[in-house]
């Protein structure tokens, strides 16, 4: 449920974005103004909002990996490694 609270606050945040792109609103400025108050009084929640969003995409992408096995992971860490410890002899 909060989640979808915070979706609908995103949602009207990139409406916002979208309204005070527009020339229209830009043109008029009590419209403009009322527009970017309304932004920035939730810009910082949809600015966590999107940080928590990026963490369960990152959260995900680990366990991925990690649920790859560790031959996976240590073939993908050696070849990592390889050209690092090579490159670092050419110099």
């Amino acid at each position: 449920m909060l989640i979808e609270k915070l979706q609908t606050i995103e949602d009207k945040y990139n409406e916002l974005t979208a309204f005070l792109s527009d020339p229209e609103v830009f043109s008029d400025f009590s419209k403009y103004q009322k527009y970017s108050k309304e932004q920035a009084n939730i810009a910082d929640i949809v600015k966590k909002f999107r940080e928590y969003k990026k963490i369960l995409v990152d959260i995900k992408e680990a366990e991925e990996i990690l649920s790859t096995g560790k031959d996976g992971l240590t073939e993908t860490g050696s070849g990592l490694a390889r050209p690092s410890v090579s490159m670092a002899g050419q110099g």
